[in-house]
């Protein structure tokens, strides 16, 4: 059987069983390995030149374990054997984020080039200002409907959480405006369902026209947590706003910044 017409198959029977965000997440990594590897026989993959090929395009250990996994599941959906090689080790205690300067840079190119007279405009205005207020994961801001958000007091109750437990997010004053102002047709709460790829080509815009290095929702997401610990926040308030159910993992964020943590040390030296 050939890549392409598995890819096809596969991705058919996702539709139906899996949720419609995982078949999103899994036809944008499928669709990548196909431009990877042609239209090769399944019999011919080999997960060792395939993670030297995804090396060699500068993929992380972390992206590079999802799409060897996602392969892993279609070859056996298939009843393909495979070699069942280790993961890559990941970099679980360093994640990418952008300053607080960096941050308001992106806020000031965002009102510069949102056009009020364009609802797409509006949409991916609103989508990137939740993003940057929130920190919320990006499943967590494709399922939110205008039933979660409430205009009156800035915040969204946030439903289809990672935990399964309900939290709430706040928005800063500006955000809530804009959506309060600026109400979409539709169930949802930025009008239709949002998909992967729609998002992908927000955040891709962005990073395109102001050279960032790296611009996802993970990194606003881990943005916000560092300079809100270094703004002084507690560890249990960010835990609560990103919805982390351990504090060890917001605790993360204490040794993102080497520079911050060196003059944090230099204060608190006793001798």
């Amino acid at each position: 059987m050939k890549l392409e017409e598995s890819i096809k198959k596969y991705l058919e029977n996702s539709l139906v069983m899996k949720s419609r965000g995982t078949y999103e997440f899994e036809k944008v990594h499928l669709n990548a390995l196909f431009s990877y590897l042609g239209d090769v026989s399944l019999n011919q993959i080999n997960f060792y030149d395939l993670i030297r090929l995804m090396k060699q395009k500068g993929l992380s250990n972390n992206t590079i374990n999802k799409r060897i996994g996602l392969m892993k599941r279609l070859l056996k959906f298939f009843n393909f054997e495979f070699e069942n090689i280790p993961k890559l080790r990941e970099n679980n205690n360093r994640f990418d984020y952008l300053s607080a300067l960096e941050i308001k840079r992106i806020k000031k190119y965002l009102l510069v080039n949102l056009n009020y007279n364009s609802l797409l405009s509006i949409r991916n205005t609103q989508i990137m200002f939740v993003f940057i207020d929130t920190g919320i994961r990006l499943s967590e801001l494709m399922a939110l409907k205008k039933t979660d958000y409430n205009a009156n007091l800035g915040l969204i109750c946030l439903k289809k959480t990672k935990n399964h437990k309900e939290r709430i997010v706040y928005l800063s004053s500006f955000t809530n405006e804009l959506l309060k102002n600026f109400s979409l047709k539709g169930h949802y709460l930025f009008g239709c369902k949002l998909t992967y790829s729609i998002i992908r080509r927000i955040f891709e815009k962005v990073k395109k026209d102001l050279n960032l290095k790296k611009f996802s929702s993970h990194v606003l997401r881990h943005s916000l947590a560092t300079n809100m610990l270094k703004n002084g926040a507690g560890i249990e308030d960010v835990a609560n706003i990103l919805g982390h159910s351990n504090y060890n993992i917001t605790r993360i964020y204490l040794h993102l910044d080497d520079e911050y943590m060196r003059e944090k040390y230099d204060l608190i030296y006793p001798y």
